[in-house]
């Protein structure tokens, strides 16, 4: 009977290997041998530029806005993987979902892992004819304009979103020269 990863419940491999946690936020080589010092020197990295409580203190988060968001990818790797699919939704200071969403496919040249397809079921076929990332992140850039209006700074809240989604994001964005807003 073939093993199941403990992490993702899928057959083939167990967790120590699985690929959504081998690598998912550090790039390639991160796990074992030469390339996990790399690895965890980027997932240090990137975890300090996220919010420490210190640095939360003293400010009224029930006062803001959220932007629950989440990404798909072609697969684990920021490096040599693309995302393929942005969905955001707002949820206004008094918790109420706002009643438009955000969501695209995006358009890639890069083979979809098969790992990867199993947790978010897109095909190839679904994304062709879809802007690019570039394309795409602006089109979601200006949901998060339009809806953002109370001109206080907002919350990015994602499931997985520091050791994955957001890392997939970043790569993304130095790859096209993008940048999240100010606010």
């Amino acid at each position: 009977m073939p093993r199941k990863c403990g992490h993702c419940r899928l057959e083939g491999h167990t967790r120590r290997t699985c690929p959504q946690l081998v690598g998912a936020g550090a790039g390639a080589g991160a796990g074992s041998g030469a390339g996990a010092g790399a690895g965890a020197k980027k997932k240090k990295k990137a975890a300090q530029k996220t919010a420490t409580p210190e640095q939360i203190k003293g400010v009224d988060l029930s006062k803001l806005e959220w932007f629950v968001w989440d990404s798909e990818t072609t697969g684990f790797h920021r490096r040599d993987d693309r995302v393929i699919q942005l969905g955001m939704r707002l949820i206004d200071a008094d918790g109420k979902p706002s009643d438009r969403s955000f969501q695209t496919y995006v358009g890639t040249t890069r083979r979809i892992n098969w790992y990867a397809q199993q947790v978010h079921h897109i095909t190839k076929l679904m994304l062709q004819g879809k802007p690019e990332f570039a394309a795409a992140f602006d089109e979601m850039i200006k949901y998060m304009n339009e809806v953002h209006t109370d001109g206080n700074e907002a919350v990015l809240v994602a499931h997985n979103g520091v050791s994955f989604d957001l890392q997939m994001l970043a790569a993304e964005m130095e790859r096209t020269g993008k940048q999240l807003p100010s606010w």
